[in-house]
């Protein structure tokens, strides 16, 4: 809310998506101006909306614009369970760590 704007609600409202967003901060909390062990606390910051309507019997698609330490997108995986993620740029070393979680190449979005 500090900023504006959700960059990912943001670059899918250009292709016509409806876009979900569950997730607040309890605390005004900057990552980028955290260590990587602070990071780790995310999860005690991150929560759901009170009474947010995720859609049900529909495939849920966790989508983050930056990853540098994967600690937020945990946080999210914890609080919705997607069926899958999508990480627009992400932290070589975080890349390394979960490479055998990465699709380089699909036919399909789904």
């Amino acid at each position: 809310m500090e900023r504006g704007f959700e960059p990912v609600v943001n670059i899918y409202a250009t292709l016509g998506v409806f876009v979900h967003s569950p997730f607040y901060k309890k605390e005004n909390v900057k990552q980028s101006s955290k260590s990587r062990l602070e990071r780790a606390h995310i999860k005690d910051v991150l929560a759901l909306k009170e009474m947010y309507p995720l859609p049900k019997k529909k495939k849920i698609l966790l989508v983050d614009d930056v990853c540098t330490t994967g600690n937020t997108l945990y946080a999210a995986l914890d609080l919705i369970h997607p069926d899958c993620i999508f990480v627009i740029a992400a932290h070589p070393l975080w890349i390394k760590a979960n490479k055998e979680n990465i699709v380089v190449k699909s036919k399909g979005f789904w």
